[in-house]
């Protein structure tokens, strides 16, 4: 994969599998009662140098990249390349009580087709009802945004 190329992208990758195996839901008598995508993706934000998300939940978080100048909103095919070429992406969605956050995630299989949306969705890593890598569109109930963290070309943050 393209990502393991660079540091960040390496860490990116690495913190987004830790995260899905660190912050699995919560259950209770088996059914799903609480989940961590914010803490999911404030993990792999982390690794990568951006800690602007911290003890934000998933709503917070998706209100803040959507007015911030460190995160430029992308389309879906260009967060999934940016994302293999080694970019910190997410996938953010706001909801009515909670909203949804993850990583996308830089795999370089084709982008599943969503059939519910029509269109091709980027491959994420999950961590909510079910943590694995999937598409944003089994991964959210609403069709997200995706935002890319802008740095410099050091790899340095310009927020």
């Amino acid at each position: 994969v393209e990502a393991m190329r660079t540091p960040i992208g390496k860490a990116i990758k690495e913190a987004a599998e830790e995260a899905m195996m660190k912050f699995p839901p919560k259950e209770e008598a088996g059914v799903v009662v609480e989940t961590y995508c914010n803490w999911g993706l404030q993990h792999v934000c982390k690794a990568a140098g951006y800690v602007g998300f911290h003890d934000l939940n998933a709503n917070q978080i998706t209100k803040k990249v959507a007015g911030d100048w460190a995160w430029a909103a992308v389309e879906a095919e260009a967060a999934q390349k940016l994302s293999v070429d080694g970019e910190l992406v997410i996938a953010a969605c706001a909801g009515a009580q909670h909203g949804h956050v993850a990583t996308v995630y830089p795999d370089t299989r084709p982008m599943p087709m969503s059939g519910k949306w029509g269109v091709r969705a980027p491959w994420v890593a999950n961590v909510g009802k079910k943590n694995e890598i999937m598409g944003a569109n089994s991964a959210f109930r609403d069709k997200p945004k995706y935002y890319v963290w802008v740095r410099d070309p050091d790899n340095q943050a310009v927020s």
